[in-house]
């Protein structure tokens, strides 16, 4: 891992851009990524352009993808069916959290609704 003083100093060793496909009639943004090494995954949220629909993408055999000019996404899943709370809000990040149940996956994901009130919300995923 670089040094405080490299990373400070704003170096950069080479850069790769990858584009990440989504499925355009969702009109979403992606607002965050997260990878999930152990599982092979990448996480991201997504945040509908139109309304406030959060999304939760999931990338399988991430490390290999990554290898590629263009990822697919294989899973889109809509947390406003899964999760009411989330209705008018919109999601802005997402993060992993710690589990101690195998095949279980922990998210934290950022959300605000209109008014700017930011929350917090945990999530379980089962393999």
């Amino acid at each position: 891992f670089p040094s405080h003083d490299t990373i400070a100093k704003g170096a950069m060793a080479d850069i790769t851009v990858i584009e990440l496909k989504v499925p355009p009639s969702k009109n979403i943004r992606v607002t965050g990524l997260e990878f999930d090494a152990k599982e092979d995954l990448l996480l991201f949220s997504a945040s509908s352009i139109n309304n406030s629909n959060g999304y939760i993408g999931i990338i399988q055999q991430a490390s290999k993808k990554m290898k590629q000019p263009t990822i697919a996404t294989n899973y889109l899943l809509s947390l406003h069916d899964k999760v009411p709370a989330l209705n008018g809000q919109k999601l802005q990040s997402i993060c992993l959290g710690k589990s101690t149940i195998p095949g279980e996956i922990i998210l934290h994901v950022c959300a605000i609704d209109a008014n700017s009130q930011c929350f917090v919300y945990k999530l379980s995923m089962k393999q």
